[in-house]
This record gives C-alpha cells, sequence and structure tokens, in this order.
C-alpha cells in the first residue's frame, strides 16, 4: 500500500508590533495560535466574505447607552391644555374635593364589623328566556 503524501502547509508569518498589547496578549493565551488564527479568518469570511479586511468599508454602528450630556432629548412635553373656547365641562383639578379613606391602624375586626353597615342579601337571579343555541345544544 502505497502512503498518500500530505502536502507541505503554507507558512505565514505574523508580526505584532511591541506597542499593541492587547494583541500580544491575546496570542499569548492561544493554546494553538495558528488553529486560533484560521478560525478568526473563517469568521472572517463568513461575515465579510473574501475581500481586504484592512480595506473593507467601514459601517458607523448605532449609539449605545445613555446619550451625552449635550445631545439629551427633551423630555416628552405635557399635552396642552384646552383654550378657554374649547374648555371641557367639570370642576379643574384642584377645585375637586379629596376623598378622605378611614384608616383603622390597630383595630381588630370585631371593632370594624360594628361600624360597617350590615351585608346585603345577595339578590336572586332572574330567570332569563332560553337562547336558542342552549336549546339546540341540549336538545330540547
Amino acid at each position: 500500500m502505497v502512503a498518500k503524501a500530505k502536502p507541505e502547509p503554507k507558512r505565514v508569518r505574523l508580526t505584532v508590533p511591541a506597542a499593541d498589547e492587547s494583541s500580544q496578549a491575546w496570542i499569548d493565551l492561544q493554546d494553538d495560535p495558528s488553529t486560533s488564527m484560521r478560525m478568526l479568518i473563517r469568521e472572517s469570511i463568513q461575515r465579510d466574505g473574501y475581500v481586504d479586511v484592512v480595506n473593507r468599508p467601514v459601517e458607523q454602528q448605532p449609539r449605545r447607552g445613555r446619550p451625552p450630556k449635550g445631545e439629551e432629548e427633551p423630555l416628552a412635553q405635557l399635552p396642552q391644555l384646552a383654550a378657554d373656547d374649547d374648555e371641557i365641562d367639570g370642576p379643574d383639578p384642584v377645585e375637586a374635593d379629596p376623598v378622605d379613606e378611614p384608616r383603622y391602624e390597630a383595630e381588630d375586626a370585631e371593632e370594624r364589623a360594628d361600624r360597617m353597615p350590615p351585608a346585603e342579601e345577595p339578590k336572586t337571579k332572574k330567570p332569563q328566556a332560553p337562547s336558542g343555541l342552549a336549546s339546540f345544544l341540549t336538545g330540547s
């Protein structure tokens, strides 16, 4: 049996400037820098196709987070009040009397029950004429 000869791999030299500390730290963390670089190349091909990544077009991404102080949009404006001739009937909110509800802080249920009006008896439901659907479903 004749063994098939393996093709020679293509060797590529990678030079990282001394000032590029983040790239150096990334390379130092890789178990297999060659495989890691090939995976990044494959991801770049999937995302951008076969292009020179140095010269690919740059698209500005939308701004994230809170806008800077000078660029903040004004708060939503409250709707304007109706003009005098378009006035809506009813009291102004300032003129309305607030409804005070009594507060029972440390009372037990019996004391509250003494002050409450007696509960109304439940009203009986008036018999209704059967609907056509009910008679159809029951067969009567």
